[in-house]
């Protein structure tokens, strides 16, 4: 919204001050230390802004600041409750004020709140010490049309971005301004996934160390994949009724759990049981409950302008390290192999550390905070409305009743005690509740995703060294580095997704990086150099990736709050389920010596997906964006029409 310097004129004239510059800060940014969408306390109006309009009683304000309250709540919300002062909720935190501006000057702001939360910020300043009336000579008559084209005319054309452009680009001011509980997050994230990245550089050679052949290793990662789709299924169905917070710390158990069975035991069928009860990801990818109950926490923990930011850098904090992953343990298993182990010995050593970081990420998941819960938000409304009704009843009901002679009446015409429900309901009480149109949307997802990530399962990480060691004689430690190098082109990708995602739209930028990536993996075996191949895999990295926080933000954004932690974990699910059928087609086709054929299989289902999802949700292009930008657009609409009506 853009603020009228009139308007805020006639609220803040009395303090002698001109408000000259009107800039619209978004969700994310900072206006003078104020984040928005941290969150501090709620405080009844009164306390926060008094007749003077000074903002006060509020931790960290260092000096005072003046804010302009444009209330947009509905009219029942303020006669709900007679004689009762609405509660606002300022969902915005004070921290440092910028040192170029004198810590005496005042700085005005107008807050816009719609129902209870503060859906934008307009910083009107530094003002001027001036006469108000010199305002409306500075307003003169520029209309919105006019104000429109002073933003988008000839002197913002073509410039050379700035290093604070390039930074806000990049997604850094969200990730710097996000939640601890988010950082928290990301760090768990950067642990696992170098977990995964150590041990699928190492988990076919090690399956082939102890005579597995291929057909036998194709099973194995096969029924790994199926085991973790019940693990998934189960725990993030019930994530949001059990907590959050113990589902992601029992994973990170079940992951050392597998590290140290791995590290002690030869027999195969013990450690594809470990595998299907355990946490083992033979692609390096995301397995197990972990990425759907931590997408949907961030989802709920931050606004929706800057989900796909911090979504690009969850995805980032796990293709970096799993590229540092796969470096550590290949050269690792190098100097182990260098100083007299044996490859098998050297590769335990491997699921050893595996162990110790899964404990890690339990003792990390357990400082995470009760905000990362599903109803944290909701019990807390609930808590404060029922303050609210005992201190209007403490006197007044009580005295009442106790004397009255409809005491008992009333008694008896209370409803009885609800019966203890059975083990069914309980049951069915934790499944979570998906609407109809919600439904409609994730079986096409659901189709969708499960086509690629079976083409994903014909040539997973895992198998993909075992072809560069076989094929091209590749050491453990040149395999590290080749992996490296992916998972750090990889990074890149991610890195600069959402800023094209915020110029072409989520969908577009899904197709457009992915479809490349594909006919890059299709080409592999066509070279029977080593040069040609290692670029093709390269450059499938850079664009393969690429998708990943876009679609995890077009997820965000088609499915209801409530729904997004049980839609993940099905979409999770799904595409695991998927996954598990491609080892195993993988292995009976390399067992006769035509494991080329998977790779042009996997690239040619890869392009079907891209094709498919262009045209089945290419018109969703609001997707990504928050209400608040939706309207605006809608009213900028309007008037332009209203304006060439006018001209006409």
């Amino acid at each position: 919204m853009v603020c009228s310097v009139t308007e805020a004129q006639a609220n803040v004239g009395h303090l002698g001050v001109c408000p000259v510059v009107c800039e619209n800060v978004k969700t994310g940014m900072r206006l003078d230390g104020l984040d928005v969408g941290g969150s501090i306390r709620e405080y009844w109006l009164p306390r926060l802004v008094d007749v003077d309009g000074r903002l006060g009683d509020v931790e960290g304000a260092s000096r005072d600041l003046y804010f302009l309250l444009l209330l947009r709540l509905p009219l029942r919300a303020w006669t709900t409750r007679q004689r009762k002062t609405p509660r606002v909720s300022i969902s915005s935190k004070l921290r440092s004020h910028p040192r170029q501006l004198s810590p005496t000057a005042p700085l005005l702001a107008a807050i816009q709140i719609s129902d209870g939360s503060v859906t934008s910020i307009d910083w009107i300043g530094p003002p001027q010490l001036q006469d108000t009336s010199a305002c409306a000579t500075a307003r003169g008559g520029q209309d919105s049309a006019q104000r429109r084209q002073s933003h988008s005319g000839p002197a913002s054309t073509m410039a050379i971005p700035s290093i604070s452009q390039i930074y806000r680009e990049l997604g850094v001011p969200a990730l710097w301004a996000s939640p601890r509980d988010v950082k928290l997050l990301l760090t768990t994230r950067f642990i696992r996934l170098f977990a995964y990245g150590a041990t699928t550089l190492i988990l076919a050679l090690f399956l082939k160390a102890q005579d597995v052949t291929l057909k036998g290793i194709g099973l194995f990662m096969s029924l790994t994949l199926f085991g973790d789709v019940v693990v998934s299924l189960l725990l993030t169905l019930i994530a949001d009724k059990i907590g959050r917070r113990r589902m992601l710390s029992f994973g990170a158990l079940l992951i050392a759990f597998s590290g140290v069975v791995f590290a002690f035991t030869d027999s195969y069928w013990l450690l594809v049981l470990t595998s299907v009860v355990g946490v083992i990801s033979p692609s390096g990818s995301e397995i197990g409950p972990f990425r759907a109950i931590e997408e949907s926490t961030i989802a709920s923990l931050v606004p929706a302008d800057v989900r796909a930011d911090l979504f690009a850098w969850y995805v980032i904090s796990g293709t970096l390290s799993r590229a540092l992953g796969n470096l550590a343990c290949g050269w690792l298993v190098t100097a182990l192999q260098n100083g007299g182990w044996t490859p098998l010995q050297s590769y335990k050593i491997i699921f050893l550390c595996y162990a110790m970081l899964g404990t890690t990420n339990a003792v990390i998941s357990s400082f995470l905070s009760a905000r990362c819960e599903e109803d944290h938000e909701a019990r807390a409304r609930k808590v404060e409305a029922e303050d609210i009704d005992d201190d209007d009843h403490t006197e007044s009901q009580p005295f009442l009743m106790q004397d009255s002679p409809t005491a008992d009446t009333y008694a008896h015409a209370l409803p009885p005690p609800k019966s203890k429900p059975s083990i069914f309901e309980k049951i069915t009480a934790l499944l979570p509740h998906i609407t109809r149109e919600s439904r409609s949307i994730l079986i096409k997802l659901c189709l969708l995703f499960g086509v690629d990530s079976f083409a994903s399962g014909l040539m997973p990480a895992s198998l993909i060294t075992l072809y560069f060691h076989d094929t091209f004689a590749f050491p453990p430690g040149a395999l590290g580095t080749l992996f490296f190098m992916t998972n750090l082109v990889s990074s890149v990708g991610n890195l600069l997704a959402s800023a094209v995602a915020r110029r072409i739209g989520l969908i577009k930028t899904m197709v457009f990086t992915h479809l490349p990536s594909a006919i890059c993996l299709a080409l592999i075996p066509a070279f029977a150099s080593v040069y040609p191949a290692v670029a093709l895999i390269v450059v499938r990295s850079l664009l393969g990736s690429m998708d990943q926080a876009p679609r995890s933000a077009f997820l965000a954004a088609v499915m209801k709050p409530k729904e997004r932690t049980a839609v993940m974990g099905i979409v999770t699910v799904t595409k695991t389920l998927s996954q598990s059928a491609g080892p195993l087609v993988t292995g009976l086709v390399g067992g006769g010596g035509l494991l080329w054929v998977s790779f042009v299989i996997s690239g040619g289902l890869k392009a079907g997906y891209d094709l498919s999802l262009l045209v089945m949700f290419t018109a969703l292009h609001w997707v990504g964006r928050s209400k608040e930008e939706r309207m605006n657009k809608s009213r900028d609409e309007e008037s332009e029409h209203h304006d060439s009506e006018s001209e006409a």
